[in-house]
């Protein structure tokens, strides 16, 4: 399994030792980013500009706040495919479908939950 959390927030020790092997995957570089998404990309039959893709690195970055991961290009390439074909429309790149997919990289509230009422 994967998860960005912190291995002794998930588990205890004894359990930790059952998982011989725990590998940190760290960012891409953003040569790497690019390939990883070129090629996701390809496997849908997509283009993607340069000036598109600088536009996602920025608002990743600089927008959501969140570092590239390796995970990204596959989910954002995914999440576009989907609106798409929800809108019955064939998959391309526009920056209303990629936005949707960035908006789905992470949830973030922006308030506390509400309370839930004892009854």
């Amino acid at each position: 399994f994967s998860t960005n959390l912190e291995p002794e927030e998930l588990m205890d020790p004894a359990f930790l030792r059952r998982l011989p092997y725990k590998i940190e995957i760290g960012s891409p570089s953003l040569e790497n980013y690019r390939r990883i998404f070129a090629k996701e990309c390809a496997r849908q039959g997509l283009a993607l500009p340069g000036e598109l893709f600088d536009s996602i690195v920025h608002k990743i970055g600089t927008e959501k706040g969140l570092g590239l991961a390796a995970y990204q290009p596959k989910f954002i390439v995914d999440q576009v495919v989907a609106s798409c074909r929800f809108m019955d429309q064939t998959p391309h790149l526009e920056p209303r479908f990629i936005d949707y997919a960035l908006n789905n990289l992470r949830v973030r509230r922006n308030s506390p939950p509400a309370a839930v009422p004892n009854d």
